[in-house]
């Protein structure tokens, strides 16, 4: 489809202005593919989902909604899609306290719930200081960086399946593993149609 040209959607170079296109539905998918993609992806890396997701989608049933949404996982483990306290911000809520996680801080209640030694029997995740250089290293060495392109593709699947619950406005069965819905609609909006030469499921 083509879209006549307007220097939101395609800012000039140069131009220091927030990337508005992002909220423009066939561009973007608003906040939930913006700062979810950031917030999302912390969730699957706590619950070990990075190669994996979530097999629920429930969304509220007011209209227009943008909030309120919660998906499943098989394990049972639930996920809210609200504000709680500020922000773009994860709450991990757990029998000994809840953890607090953003970009500026972490936290938890009780305090020293997120100060704990770890010992040397516990799952430890990756570390990265510099995710430019973690990068720059791992294609140096031919390893896997803190963030390879699968982890990538599940954050995206998330952040994309939240939008279509919402946007339909029923829950939705996923299959993580064949990728696709238990509803037809929600199938179709999975992808587009591509314009001449350009749909790269032909190369």
């Amino acid at each position: 489809m083509y879209r006549g040209y307007h220097p939101t959607l395609s800012p000039p170079l140069g131009d220091e202005s927030w990337a508005g296109w992002r909220n423009y539905h066939g561009f973007g998918g608003g906040y939930v593919t913006d700062w979810g993609a950031h917030m999302f992806d912390i969730v699957q890396w706590a619950l070990d989902m990075d190669r994996s997701g979530p097999v629920e989608f429930v969304p509220p049933q007011q209209p227009l909604a943008q909030e309120g949404l919660y998906f499943k996982y098989a394990n049972g483990i639930q996920v809210n899609h609200k504000r709680w306290i500020e922000g773009n911000a994860i709450q991990f809520v757990g029998t000994n306290g809840t953890i607090e996680v953003a970009r500026e801080f972490l936290r938890s209640k009780p305090e020293p719930l997120a100060k704990i030694t770890l010992k040397a029997s516990d799952k430890k995740v990756y570390h990265s200081e510099n995710h430019y250089q973690d990068w720059i290293n791992a294609v140096k060495a031919r390893k896997q960086p803190i963030v390879d392109v699968e982890t990538g593709h599940r954050t995206a699947t998330v952040c994309n399946a939240v939008n279509i619950a919402y946007e339909l406005q029923k829950s939705l069965q996923w299959d993580p593993k064949k990728e696709i819905f238990d509803n037809v609609y929600a199938n179709g909006m999975l992808s587009r149609p591509y314009r001449g030469n350009w749909d790269f499921n032909d190369f």
